[in-house]
């Protein structure tokens, strides 16, 4: 009994053919290195003005294709963002890069006025003395960067994004660049270091 094996398009055989693919599902072809090398340009010549003439097309597919399977592209990204994490980076600052200034300033100001619209919202009615001790720590910081000449930020113990509160017991002053590694996912003492 003959057996059959399946071939990958690309395999080569003994003699040095390659495997081109399957003529209505019956005959196998089989084509020197040279003449695949050539089909290959061609079919990519083909798809590029495909996808050249039919933009629109292909754009609706795509966004049929999002609606319909949305849930699972997104559960794909986020897991190939989460085992990706410098090329996510290297994405993130791409995006970031090649906006235009004007949409990367409205962009950022719209960032800063939800962390300061979520910062009002979680400060507690504070008496006087807690806030001049929030004033204290804001001096404190500027007062380090003078000295040492590093950048230092006022921090909060637990990220306000995770439902931490602006008051004076949940604030440290740390170096700017330990706070923005610790972003708003870190819980992070500064005191335990």
């Amino acid at each position: 009994m003959e057996t059959i094996t399946k071939h990958k398009r690309g395999d080569v055989r003994e003699d040095g053919m390659v495997f081109g693919g399957i003529y209505r599902k019956t005959k196998e072809i089989w084509v020197t290195k040279e003449k695949f090398e050539l089909n290959k340009k061609l079919h990519a010549l083909r798809e590029k003005k495909f996808r050249d003439n039919n933009k629109d097309l292909l754009k609706t597919r795509r966004k049929e294709n999002r609606i319909k399977n949305g849930d699972h592209i997104r559960k794909k990204e986020r897991e190939w963002w989460a085992n990706n994490p410098e090329k996510t980076k290297i994405l993130i600052q791409k995006k970031h890069k090649n906006q235009s200034p004007e949409k990367r300033s409205q962009m950022m100001r719209v960032v800063f006025a939800n962390r300061r619209a979520r910062k009002l919202n979680q400060t507690p009615n504070l008496n006087e003395d807690q806030k001049k001790i929030i004033k204290c720590f804001y001096y404190q910081a500027h007062r380090l960067e003078k000295r040492f000449g590093l950048k230092f930020h006022v921090d909060h113990i637990i990220p306000i994004a995770r439902g931490g509160l602006h008051e004076p017991k949940n604030l440290q002053v740390i170096p700017k660049k330990i706070n923005q590694q610790k972003g708003a996912h870190k819980i992070f003492i500064w005191a335990k270091l």
